[in-house]
């Protein structure tokens, strides 16, 4: 829902901000107090185009910036698919100035129109010069109609879409495939060569790791050869460490003759010295029997140069060329088989075709009945909205199958007697059109997925009786969605739960539009006036009897 407006330097406003509440909230005014103006704002922040003209004169600069609140699962699709952050308020805002283009945003990010228009028009529905109204979006005519239906036909949709996707997936394989012959051989050709190079290679699991170990191990046999001989000259060599060993063996066994407290010391020296011992003939051994192969690095280092290569081309490891091997041979098969898979493909893709259009016939039959039903209470709505010779009528044309079947729906409609039935989209009445809105609105409210709805002009040429039906109804819509309407019957004004005064007065010389939020009292004054032309005793205990019929059902809800 919305829930504040900021404007400034707007036509004829300086600055202004409102916040608006849930439910039904009403906006009023004298002539010319700048409604139009308001609405104009909102209508900017939802994507209508941009006029310099709007710029308040002797300003830079326009600003209007709108905050919502919203659990609509397709506006945060939409912020998702365009990289906006999602936060726990929705902020738009515009700007537009005398010497550049206008700015959109949203929440701090800078995006086309185009974007800022369709979320417009996922957040709120606006009679207003019929600007976002849904009713006259071919696509969102459909949905209507879907949505009326029910979870059933919707998850029927689901399926439909899979269905297709599927069909279509093995279409334009298909296509892809039926290139020309030469670049099939091409392919082929390549093939072959990719398998012949992976089968001669003739990778063993581990292998690899194998021979990493051993062409390390052969490149350095040289400098563990230089280390073993080095350690076996400190051992031999003259005052190396085994004539000092035996010099320190007899130092210590003299002095446990002299004195027998030295054994243990003694015994631990003798049993380390056969230790050493057994080291040194060890590393003797190494030495001895150290052979550097040069022929078998040769052959290693070629080997691994080899696997490398293959790594390079067909995956990291014997795993990953194992399977690309297996897929180039299934593509090869399939290339050499090719007229016989391209025939099984075309089966294939003519059963698909086939469930997908039964399921679409079925979506077809299920709009049918259900136009019928909607048809008749769209009918019954629009004459209790004044329309008393409403014709309604909803057309399903064939159409190639898509995900969304093998209709397109069109709206028709008549209001007024004699006359034939047009599409919707023509026709041109604004308090026809807010009407049409509200009665459609009525009967999606509880699947109707559009939180804020916008309604001007709804109540011209209405009589008193019908003003307060559309008041009832506008009351009920707005237990399920925001309602901000422009209105100057007291009928319908008296059933918002909040009502806002639009004022233009005089600052310092130059005229300027404001926007109030009424207290209770100052809605009496507002709706007696409505009532006869002026506020007076009769006509405000009148206003103050309508007002606390509506609090006391505002209380009930």
């Amino acid at each position: 829902m919305l829930l504040s407006l900021n404007i400034e330097n707007f036509a004829i406003i300086d600055r202004t901000n409102v916040e608006f509440s849930s439910g039904f909230n009403v906006l009023t005014g004298e002539t010319g107090a700048g409604k139009s103006i308001i609405m104009d704002a909102i209508g900017l922040i939802l994507g209508a185009r941009a006029q310099k003209a709007m710029i308040r004169d002797g300003s830079d600069s326009a600003h209007v910036e709108a905050v919502f609140q919203t659990n609509n699962s397709y506006v945060k699709q939409l912020l998702e698919e365009n990289g906006i952050q999602e936060d726990e308020v929705l902020i738009l805002n515009r700007s537009i100035s005398l010497d550049r283009p206008s700015i959109c945003r949203i929440n701090g990010r800078t995006v086309p129109n185009s974007v800022l228009t369709e979320v417009g028009n996922a957040l709120a529905d606006s009679t207003y010069q019929q600007q976002n109204q849904s009713l006259l979006n071919g696509k969102a005519q459909m949905e209507f109609l879907d949505q009326y239906i029910g979870t059933e036909h919707l998850e029927n949709l689901k399926n439909l879409k899979e269905k297709v996707a599927n069909y279509r997936q093995i279409e334009k394989f298909i296509q892809e495939e039926n290139s020309d012959e030469a670049s099939r051989v091409r392919e082929m050709e390549l093939l072959r060569y990719q398998m012949d190079e992976i089968e001669e290679l003739a990778l063993q699991e581990g292998e690899l790791e194998e021979l990493e170990k051993e062409g390390k191990r052969l490149k350095n046999s040289t400098k563990v050869q230089e280390s073993l001989f080095s350690m076996d000259s400190l051992v031999n060599q003259e005052r190396g460490i085994r004539e000092l060993w035996d010099r320190y063996s007899s130092e210590i066994a003299s002095i446990e003759s002299l004195d027998e407290g030295y054994e243990a010391l003694s015994k631990r020296v003798e049993s380390i010295g056969y230790e050493l011992m057994e080291i040194f003939s060890e590393g003797r051994y190494f030495l001895e029997s150290m052979d550097f192969n040069e022929e078998r690095l040769y052959q290693v280092e070629n080997r691994l140069n080899s696997i490398y290569t293959a790594m390079r081309k067909y995956g990291n490891g014997y795993d990953k060329i194992t399977d690309y091997y297996q897929e180039v041979s299934e593509r090869f098969a399939f290339l050499e088989s090719f007229e016989e898979k391209m025939e099984e493909q075309k089966r294939e893709a003519q059963l698909r075709y086939k469930e997908a259009m039964e399921m679409a016939k079925i979506i077809h039959e299920t709009r049918e009945k259900a136009s019928g039903q909607l048809e008749e209470k769209m009918v019954r709505e629009l004459q209790e909205l004044n329309i008393p010779h409403g014709k309604f009528s909803i057309h399903l044309d064939e159409i190639p199958m898509n995900e969304q079947g093998i209709d397109k729906v069109v709206y028709y409609i008549s209001t007024n007697k004699g006359e034939k039935l047009y599409p919707l989209t023509e026709i041109a009445s604004g308090g026809e059109m807010s009407r049409i809105l509200l009665a459609f609105k009525s009967i999606m409210a509880d699947v109707d997925r559009t939180e804020t709805l916008i309604f001007d002009e709804i109540d011209i040429g209405m009589s008193g009786k019908t003003a307060k039906i559309v008041g009832e109804k506008m009351k009920k819509l707005s237990r399920t969605h925001q309602l901000l309407v422009i209105s100057h019957l007291p009928q319908v004004v008296s059933r918002a739960k909040e009502q806002y005064q639009i004022k233009k007065q005089l600052e310092g010389g130059r005229t300027t539009s404001h926007i109030i939020k009424l207290s209770e009292e100052e809605r009496i004054e507002s709706i007696a006036t409505m009532i006869s032309g002026e506020s007076n005793k009769e006509t405000r205990e009148t206003a103050r009897n309508m007002l606390k019929d509506s609090y006391s059902n505002n209380r009930g809800e």
